[in-house]
């Protein structure tokens, strides 16, 4: 059941379909020849980038935060006001999302033809001896393959450029009408002014996680080779990015271990994940390393420092511990040391602390992200408390912390990820700061044991279906039975008694159907039309009592008030049928006549929507004139007679 706030919130997240342009862009390179032995295929799947969705979905439920921090400063009679506006809204949002759609589908298409084409260009080079055969098979599939791609990325980009064309119009008109609404201008300004200040901070994480998502298509292998050179082992990985090696094990006895900058003398190590040889204590990366997480060195518990080369665009490293080149990501420390995050992080990177010794977790305010599986198997953590800085807990955050019993997360938290909590200690409580935020959905779905604050939420349900019109969100009409239902969510859970009032527009008292009984649903039938005034107060077994309210109007059933200009004329002259009905909606009307001594009916119209009827008798009789008005939204028809006496 839709209420006036969740209508409202569904506005002001409308806000962010400009903002949902995934990135475009892609890339395609050529398979560089080696002597590798033998080929292993795999095909990368062809779902989006799972990262992009979540970020998406947490951005989203900070701007739910902020409407629902509006409607609060807004009354009812100034909330319903916004509906004129809201159609707008949604189009310009349905327009970036059917764009988006458009492009996801391309950019998965764009990708498969040229996932082909170097699945060819692999296998044509993989027999060859001939070099200069080789670099010219190469050559033509990089060709081909850029061409492709260009191509996408330029229908991309026409697809978003006119979708955005189209939305930021709507959007402007829709904002204009807002800030020339003339109610509560102050309140109204302020409310403007947070959503925008939301919608900039969210913009930027938009913008970079959108470039990531048009990557997607460039992480698909072709093929993957696995070899020895040195003391190291290395995958050789060709994709449409081209080809590029990770380091996979240290097979060497040094404790000071640098990892090579290339493959065979040409192929970049952009990445290590070495899972042996536990008693190296220092590992140095070269400048070619594209990917530094704590998964380069999972196993090496006695490992104290991690160097990266000045000259890495990426990365850097301090003390022994890598960052990002900005000095604000946190990306690898080392499992040997038990190092605290240092005041001015930011974001803490994917598996920074993963198997970290740690016993005891404290995060900066400074910190707004937590990466995928950050701390996991951390399994000397015991409690965590979680600062309303943070924004995001990605997948697996704290998954398998054996030990961890207690964890804070306040409604910052816009997005917690799948098993960021799982595999914990069977003993693990959450507490949250309220049931308004995605932790709560979270532990919920996963049945984590929690505490919150009491909350109420209110539901009505009429034993019609509820009536949409331009002006009321919630529409009945009157003769509708409604079945107004109390919802209580945390507190002392158990216990809750439920208290119902309801006013009429206008009125400042309160009629009290129900004070505190066990009784969660009362039905009322307004007896009256008008805009009505619901609320539920809920007390659980300590006392503490919440309220919510919720605004449905009581429409006046649909009737036919039709007039006619005369009862009695002179034979030549005309009657004017006006046609009317007691509500605002689209509506058609028929109307006829018959001398009363017929028993055949003229049409005079058919259900158009002409509102004023001439109709000219030719008879000196009596006359009956019969007016049909049909509701357009629902269909529904009501019949007005006139008695009409034509004189000689």
């Amino acid at each position: 059941m839709k209420s006036s706030k969740k209508f409202l919130k569904r506005v002001l997240t409308a806000a962010l379909a400009l903002s949902m342009v995934a990135g475009t862009g892609v890339c395609a390179a050529a398979v560089e020849d080696a002597d590798l032995g033998e080929v292993t295929v795999v095909m990368a799947p062809d779902e989006t980038n799972p990262d992009y969705v979540s970020k998406l979905d947490s951005i989203k439920m900070m701007l739910l935060q902020v409407a629902q921090g509006a409607y609060s400063k807004l009354s009812s009679t100034n909330v319903a006001k916004l509906i004129k506006i809201a159609q707008k809204v949604k189009m310009s949002q349905k327009i970036m999302i059917e764009a988006s759609s458009q492009v996801a589908s391309l950019k998965s298409d764009t990708a498969t033809r040229i996932a082909e084409v170097m699945m060819e260009a692999a296998d044509a080079v993989e027999e060859l001896e001939d070099e200069e055969q080789i670099a010219q098979i190469i050559a033509n599939a990089e060709a081909q393959a850029n061409s492709i791609a260009a191509g996408a990325e330029e229908l991309a980009n026409e697809i978003m450029a006119e979708a955005q064309a189209q939305s930021e119009a709507l959007l402007a008109d829709a904002n204009a009408q807002l800030e020339s609404m003339g109610f509560d201008v102050a309140v109204a300004q302020q409310v403007i002014a947070e959503i925008q200040v939301k919608i900039e901070a969210v913009k930027a994480q938009i913008q970079a996680v959108a470039a990531k998502a048009g990557e997607f298509v460039t992480e698909k292998l072709v093929k993957v080779v696995t070899i020895d050179e040195g003391d190291f082992t290395f995958n050789v990985l060709f994709s449409l990015k081209g080809v590029t090696a990770m380091a996979t094990a240290y097979n060497g006895e040094e404790e000071e271990v640098t990892v090579p900058a290339y493959v065979k003398g040409k192929i970049p190590v952009v990445e290590a994940r070495m899972f042996s040889k536990a008693n190296i204590k220092t590992l140095n990366f070269p400048a070619t390393m594209t990917h530094i997480s704590g998964l380069c060195a999972v196993m090496f518990k006695e490992l104290q420092n991690m160097n990266v080369d000045e000259a890495n665009p990426y990365y850097q490293s301090i003390d022994g511990i890598v960052y990002d080149k900005s000095g604000t990501v946190l990306c690898a420390v080392p499992q040997g040391r038990d190092f605290p995050i240092p005041e001015g992080i930011k974001a803490i990177g994917d598996f920074a602390y993963y198997m970290s010794p740690m016993t005891s977790l404290e995060i900066p305010s400074s910190v707004e992200f937590i990466g995928v599986r950050s701390f996991g198997v951390c399994e000397n953590l015991e409690e965590v408390t979680i600062p309303d800085s943070v924004v995001t807990l990605s997948e697996g955050a704290f998954q398998y912390c054996a030990n961890l019993k207690k964890v804070y997360i306040p409604a910052s938290v816009q997005t917690v990820g799948d098993f960021a909590f799982a595999s914990c200690s069977d003993d693990l409580v959450i507490d949250l700061e309220t049931v308004s935020c995605q932790a709560y959905i979270y532990v919920r779905e996963n049945d984590i044991p929690y505490n919150c604050p009491l909350a109420a939420s209110i539901s009505v349900e009429p034993d019609k279906s509820f009536i949409e019109d331009e002006e009321h969100f919630n529409a009945a009409e009157l003769g509708t039975t409604l079945k107004i239902t109390g919802i209580a969510e945390g507190g002392s859970k158990e216990g809750y008694t439920y208290a119902f009032y309801y006013k009429r527009e206008g009125s400042t008292k309160w009629t009290c159907k129900q004070n505190f009984k066990a009784n969660d649903t009362i039905t009322l039938k307004p007896a009256f039309a008008g805009n009505y005034q619901f609320c539920v107060k809920v007390k659980d077994s300590t006392g503490k009592v919440a309220k919510m309210y919720i605004d449905v109007f009581m429409k006046a059933a649909f009737e036919n008030t039709s007039t006619i200009s005369a009862e009695t004329i002179k034979k030549g002259q005309t009657i004017t049928v006006n046609c009317s009905t007691n509500v605002n909606a689209p509506t058609a009307y028929a109307v006829y006549y018959k001398k009363n001594t017929d028993t055949k009916w003229t049409t005079k119209q058919n259900f158009d929507q002409n509102t004023d009827v001439i109709i000219k008798p030719l008879k000196a009789t009596d006359y009956t004139i019969c007016v049909k008005a049909k509701n357009l939204n629902d269909g529904t028809v009501s019949k007005k007679y006139f008695n009409v006496k034509v004189k000689a």
